[in-house]
């Protein structure tokens, strides 16, 4: 019998474990979620941003080239080319 409650108590024990660990990796998941959805967010303002003034001063513009300059780095310096134009 002691044998028996022990295994139940090792059971439980490795339950509970199992359980905090999958806990954990819902909580890192739904951070690298929320952090790629953030990304995303903010890269297609820039991109949008970016377009605007391009309009606004009678630039043409593709969006794939905007989308490539703000996924690369280069918003910054595209947006100085479009308000040297």
């Amino acid at each position: 019998m002691a044998d028996d409650a022990a295994k139940r108590d090792h059971d439980v024990l490795g339950d509970s474990v199992l359980q905090h660990q999958a806990g954990g990796e819902l909580v890192v998941t739904l951070g690298v979620l929320a952090w790629v959805l953030l990304r995303w967010a903010q890269q297609d303002s820039e991109k949008q941003r970016l377009l605007d003034l391009a309009s606004e001063r009678g630039v043409p513009l593709a969006p794939e080239r905007a989308e490539r300059a703000v996924r690369s780095g280069h918003g910054a310096r595209l947006e100085e080319q479009l308000r040297g134009s």
